[in-house]
């Protein structure tokens, strides 16, 4: 039997020590052998994933930046075209209105001939009924100073003479 120590307690004996170091370092052994390697693994197999998360995030929070600067870019040109798109617009526009003032004075000329030839038409039409009524007044005069009548068919040569010197 092991001798007791001051305070009561036994001291254990040699070979229970080492039965105790054995059976300890058996456990060891088993855990080293059995228990290890798989907990390494499935440390290192979460390591890994962890680190491939980490890296997806990353690669992620660079597309999203790329995606901004795209979009940014995408938004400048689509604002750049607008504006093209608006001043081609404009200047079509001052094309039309342009042809348009034109086209309108082309035609108010040709409206405004076509007015002074029929107004100018409709004057000499005027001029010879006028000529023809001053000629028949002229006649009816000249035949009631003389008295008798005087025949248009047989004296048209002074009728025409008549006319001639009322038309300048």
């Amino acid at each position: 039997m092991p001798a007791a120590a001051e305070g009561g307690f036994k001291l254990l004996s040699f070979s229970t020590l080492l039965g105790e170091i054995f059976t300890f370092a058996i456990l060891v052994w088993v855990v080293m052998k059995y228990v290890w390697p798989p907990l390494m693994n499935a440390i290192e197999s979460r390591q890994k994933e962890i680190a491939d998360g980490l890296a997806a995030a990353e690669q992620g929070r660079q597309e999203l930046q790329a995606a901004d600067e795209r979009k940014d870019e995408v938004l400048s040109e689509a604002r750049a075209k607008a504006t093209a798109m608006i001043a081609d617009g404009d200047k079509r526009k001052g094309e039309i209105v342009n042809s348009a003032r034109g086209e309108a004075e082309s035609e108010k000329s040709r409206i405004l001939e076509q007015g002074k030839r029929e107004l100018e038409l409709e004057r000499a039409a005027m001029y010879r009924e006028m000529e023809q009524k001053v000629g028949n007044l002229a006649l009816n005069g000249a035949s009631q100073i003389l008295g008798r009548e005087i025949n248009a068919e047989a004296h048209g040569d002074i009728v025409e003479s008549l006319q001639k010197q009322l038309q300048s």
